[in-house]
């Protein structure tokens, strides 16, 4: 059970410093002066966490103390903040179709906050980092679907290594 333990959180590592770059990637690309969605923010904090999860699972082969229910309870911590933060980013990119140029769904880009780089009002009128931009909105919308994507295979590996955990807990 140890190797594929271990090629689990190899696969948990992978996948939260994916959702780590990218998140990060996302947010310093909003613009500066307009405020970082919540929605990026939490993704970034899932990344982090989880990175810090996958090194606590793979120290876990190593020291007992670390194995069993404590690890297990780590594991669904970080399986509940996979699977929320996923969630949340698939629930606002829905009805967008990140390769689609078409005037409705350009619209739809310009009014999404993942996508737009942030808005603010000027002389009456809400103005957008990247609302003339659907190249870059376009190029947002699908690093915010690799990043949903990621955060959901992310829990899947924990489901799987909850299940590793729970077998060699049976075992002792």
């Amino acid at each position: 059970m140890p190797v594929a333990g271990l090629a689990l959180r190899g696969a948990q590592v992978l996948s939260t410093v994916v959702v780590l770059g990218v998140s990060v990637s996302l947010i310093k690309d909003q613009d500066s002066e307009r405020t970082v969605p919540a929605a990026l923010s939490y993704a970034a904090f899932v990344g982090g966490v989880g990175l810090l999860g996958a090194i606590i699972g793979i120290t876990s082969n190593w020291v007992d103390m670390l194995q069993g229910i404590i690890m297990g309870g780590i594991d669904v911590l970080m399986a509940i903040f996979n699977l929320a933060g996923g969630v949340v980013l698939a629930y606002k990119l829905r009805g967008i179709t990140c390769s689609s140029g078409e005037e409705l769904n350009l619209r739809e880009m310009r009014k999404n906050e993942l996508l737009n780089g942030g808005c603010v009002v000027f002389r009456g009128n809400q103005v957008c980092a990247y609302g003339g931009d659907p190249g870059k909105m376009q190029s947002r919308c699908k690093q915010n679907e690799a990043d949903a994507a990621f955060m959901f295979i992310g829990f899947i590996v924990l489901a799987a290594c909850l299940v590793i955990t729970f077998l060699q807990t049976r075992r002792k």
